[in-house]
């Protein structure tokens, strides 16, 4: 019968049956750098150049800051374990990996500049020169 054939390509397509232990190959707690998924839209990725690159507390702060990379790579930094998916992501798809990211919290790095009482959350913009 046609439309069993139909239905069962259907199904077998479908997330029905998806048990939540399928996996595309080792599944490992930590995804290896060579292993991590990636996606850009970029031509060519940016690379940063540490000697010109800074970080900038400015606006409503009682006292503005500029870091260089060596001043914030001084900062008490912290490990974090978490999981980037892509949205694009179809169930048992590939993009998506683990990593532990060390980084300085944003709290580190604004509370020497104060901010103002009267200042919204802080916030994060970058931009690639």
């Amino acid at each position: 019968m046609a439309t069993g054939g139909v239905l069962q390509r259907l199904y077998s397509r479908s997330t029905f049956g998806y048990d939540g232990l399928q996996n595309n190959g080792d599944v490992t707690p930590i995804t290896p750098n060579d292993r991590f998924y990636v996606v850009t839209q970029n031509l060519i990725d940016p690379r940063v150049d540490k000697g010109a690159w800074q970080l900038q507390i400015a606006g409503e702060v009682e006292h503005p800051h500029t870091y260089d990379f060596a001043a914030i790579s001084a900062l008490p930094s912290v490990v974090q374990e978490s999981t980037l998916a892509c949205i694009s992501n179809g169930v048992g798809g590939g993009l998506m990996s683990n990593a532990a990211w060390k980084g300085v919290p944003l709290r580190a790095q604004t509370s020497w500049s104060k901010p103002s009482r009267a200042s919204p959350p802080p916030t994060s913009a970058g931009r690639c020169p």
